[in-house]
């Protein structure tokens, strides 16, 4: 019986290193796992590592600054597992490491766009199904 049993887990960033390791973490205590991240290929390796291991996940390919594709996502999450329990709200944007007066405005309105906007949009979908 693992703590997370019945719950349904919604993991941003899941094809990364940290969210990635919490989503398999979820699905080894027994939650279903609504993996999420911009790169394909790394988020559908998440969910078949916590599907090939006994747990329950699929792999939503979703970019979070896209109000959109994120409803879409949240949506399919639901209507796969039901409810959405817990939020992982990880994805964050940081390409390259830059002094701040070296670091180019461009680059800090997508720092600002992922990190922020993207963290609003996805729990803006999400609390609801939550509540």
């Amino acid at each position: 019986m693992g703590r997370l049993d019945g719950k349904v887990a919604f993991v941003t960033a899941a094809g990364g290193a940290i969210a990635g390791a919490t989503a398999r973490l979820f699905g080894a205590e027994g939650a279903s796992v609504a993996c999420v991240d911009i790169v394909e290929e790394n988020v559908q390796r998440t969910a078949a590592d916590i599907n090939e291991a006994g747990g329950k996940a699929i792999a939503l390919t979703c970019d979070v600054t896209d109000d959109d594709a994120v409803k879409a996502a949240v949506d399919r999450s639901v209507s796969g597992f039901g409810k959405i329990d817990v939020l992982f709200n990880a994805a964050a944007y940081s390409e390259q490491r830059h002094r701040l007066a070296d670091m180019p405005v461009d680059m800090w309105k997508n720092v600002i766009e992922v990190n922020l906007t993207g963290m609003f949009i996805v729990a803006r979908h999400v609390i609801p199904q939550m509540q």
